[in-house]
């Protein structure tokens, strides 16, 4: 077990309690006894309502719903994955793709770490795993993000032309809620939309800070001929997510603000103040001890009441805000919440992935170049089939004509 002082010495606590020594001259001799479990877990609902809208649109178009993207969020890898994502790709019998967003508080080796753990999860190669740093959104355009887009354009077109003619090509973003879902959707589709300047057809779908601002299933054209569609669906809690398999992941969400606060006080009476105290116990568990030097702290504490006494507000519910704010903006260092494994990556070198990106780009404008040929073609035998048979006499029958 690793000890962590604050330039003082180590004690091995009695009954796996962990102990840190102070070496300051001010706190000589003062003990801090750290947790080593959370108690008073509760579960939350599941999320009913969203379910029932995703499957009743989804069953709509099953047959055209070619990829599903997961969205998740990177302090929470595995509490922000669900196992009913698993088996609609497993109904659909879609590829998947996995975006991770906020993507600038990651660091590198933390990328790799993480990438390794959703390639073993899901079964999916490296190239289908992406980090995406998402602050400016509203700036964004596609091509800054032409890597990922091409993959979703590959991905759909690889599974095969749609069963009817009028059909296209759906990606279906999946996710909990406030993961970044409509952001990724805004980013890919956003040059087209712009240039296309149709806002009574489709328009870029509202995107924000607050949890839950996706109520329905948007359509957003990634595309046109071929026609692929991104599907921004609203955030999903579902089963997996409710504490049922692990009671801690609704306190990891939270934490994380991929849950409602105040929804999850007005369902289950968990507060913001049991949430920031939980944050502070991952804290001191993974010895992240920034919290101290951002709120001028001597030692580090399990106190959470001692913690909030330094955070500035009226309140202690504005203060735990302010404190789990204060994390979500990555003032108080980054923490993957969720116990991942170490696992080896296998790294592709970086001229296949930009070759990959043109090869995507050449085989999409071969798509589109048959489809314009096959509408050209399906035009003209509409023609023929509309004029009078006198007027046909002499003519080559259509299967002769050669576009």
């Amino acid at each position: 077990m690793a000890f962590v002082g604050l330039g003082g010495g180590y004690s091995p606590g009695r009954r796996g309690v962990r102990h840190v020594i102070c070496g300051s001259e001010a706190a000589d001799n003062n003990l801090v006894e750290f947790r080593q479990s959370f108690e008073g877990f509760k579960r939350i609902p599941v999320d009913t309502d969203t379910l029932r809208l995703i499957r009743e649109e989804v069953s709509k178009i099953r047959d055209e719903v070619k990829v599903i993207v997961e969205v998740r969020d990177p302090r929470v890898p595995m509490s922000s994955y669900s196992t009913m994502f698993k088996q609609w790709r497993k109904e659909l019998k879609t590829e998947s793709m996995v975006i991770y967003t906020k993507a600038e508080i990651v660091p590198e080796d933390q990328k790799e770490r993480i990438r390794a753990f959703t390639m073993d999860q899901m079964d999916i190669p490296y190239e289908q795993v992406f980090f995406e740093d998402l602050r400016q959104v509203r700036k964004l355009r596609t091509p800054d993000r032409q890597e990922m887009v091409s993959k979703m354009k590959r991905l759909a077109l690889l599974q095969g032309k749609p069963t009817m003619k009028r059909e296209s090509y759906k990606v279906m973003v999946t996710g909990v809620p406030n993961s970044g879902k409509s952001s990724v959707v805004y980013v890919s589709t956003r040059t087209l939309t712009k240039n296309r300047k149709r806002r009574g057809l489709y328009s870029l779908p509202p995107v924000g800070f607050q949890v839950g601002t996706t109520k329905v299933i948007g359509q957003n054209w990634l595309t046109l001929n071929p026609d692929v569609v991104l599907l921004d669906t609203p955030g999903v809690i579902s089963k997996s997510h409710t504490g049922a398999e692990d009671p801690e992941t609704p306190y990891k969400l939270a934490v994380c603000q991929c849950i409602s606060l105040t929804k999850l006080s007005e369902q289950t009476g968990i507060t913001s103040k049991e949430v920031a105290d939980y944050l502070l116990f991952k804290l001191n568990q993974a010895q992240e001890l920034t919290y101290t030097r951002i709120y001028d702290l001597i030692l580090p504490t399990d106190d959470i009441d001692e913690v909030l006494q330094r955070v500035p507000g009226a309140t202690d519910e504005l203060k735990a805000l302010r404190f789990l704010r204060d994390f979500q903006r990555n003032k108080l260092g980054f923490l993957v919440l969720d116990d991942i494994p170490e696992l080896e990556t296998d790294r592709p070198d970086k001229e296949e992935v930009d070759d990959f990106v043109d090869e995507v780009e050449r085989k999409f404008q071969e798509v589109k170049r048959r489809t314009r040929l096959e509408r050209m073609r399906q035009k003209r035998l509409m023609m023929w089939k509309d004029e009078p048979e006198e007027t046909s006499i002499g003519r080559n029958p259509p299967s002769d004509f050669n576009f």
